[in-house]
């Protein structure tokens, strides 16, 4: 069989031209938007700490001893680390 010319559509597609992975290895594996994964996921955190946090709040606000007090005040903490990670991973990863 004879060799194809080599045209800009068939650099393309074997990952040499314009969409190729930045270090020039070919096309990025699981999609030019991988990226997106860190920044989707910090918003997932910050959502369901959102929801914790409301949850734990009318705990707190009920000062009715017992297990589910005790499990607010350990969602409360957790929401102190938690949430300044989400935020340093969003600013880390927007825009990229």
């Amino acid at each position: 069989m004879p060799e194809l010319p080599v045209t800009a559509k068939r650099v393309r597609a074997v990952g040499r031209g314009p969409g190729a992975h930045a270090a020039g290895r070919g096309p990025a594996r699981g999609g030019e938007n991988a990226m997106n994964v860190p920044v989707a996921a910090a918003l997932l955190g910050l959502a369901v700490s959102l929801w914790f946090g409301i949850a734990a709040i009318r705990e707190l606000r009920r000062d009715v001893p017992g297990h589910a007090h005790n499990a607010a005040m350990i969602h409360a903490g957790m929401l102190a680390l938690f949430v300044p990670f989400c935020l340093i991973v969003l600013v880390a990863y927007w825009g990229r």
